[in-house]
């Protein structure tokens, strides 16, 4: 057995089955299960560890997901999907979610939310640009959702924040 030329030598799932390859002999049942072991996990897309003990062993979804979003820009996790965020971590959509909270203490559309708000209230106060235009800026597609929002976070509506807070 042998890796598809398409894998990069630098993948983890090439790596580790370089390294069982030459640690195990080939004719090694062990080594055969191993080998399959490698390539389901490479075809499921899902991501390998390094683990002194034996090998390698698939990560958990909260290890995937730490090191997921860890890597994404705050407007890339404002548009991250709950059915994307549990595909990279090879969980369900529901337990993807329940990781989620455990790890940042709210919900992934609560966490969205906050960073659409964040984002919102500064480009309010620099000024500049049309409440329409901030909430495309912010990702809502529609101006009206963008306001019912930011009024039921800040409790006023875009306008009158921005002219509390220019002043």
């Amino acid at each position: 057995l042998s890796l598809p030329a398409i894998v990069p030598k630098e993948h983890p799932a090439a790596q580790a089955y370089r390294s069982q390859q030459n640690s195990i002999g080939t004719n090694d049942l062990y080594a055969r299960v191993r080998s399959l072991e490698v390539l389901a996990l490479l075809i499921l897309g899902r991501s390998l560890s390094v683990r002194e003990s034996d090998g390698y062993t698939t990560r958990s979804c909260k290890e995937n997901m730490g090191r997921f979003i860890g890597g994404l820009t705050l407007l890339e996790l404002r548009d991250l999907s709950v059915l994307r965020l549990s595909d990279v971590c090879g969980c369900s959509a529901r337990h993807g979610g329940r990781v989620f909270s455990q790890i940042y203490g709210k919900s992934l559309r609560s966490k969205q939310l906050e960073i659409r708000m964040d984002l919102a209230r500064e480009l309010l106060e620099i000024g500049g640009r049309t409440v329409e235009r901030v909430a495309e800026l912010c990702g809502y597609a529609e101006g009206q959702h963008f306001r019912v929002a930011f009024r039921r976070r800040f409790g006023v509506s875009p306008t009158e924040w921005r002219t509390r807070h220019r002043e």
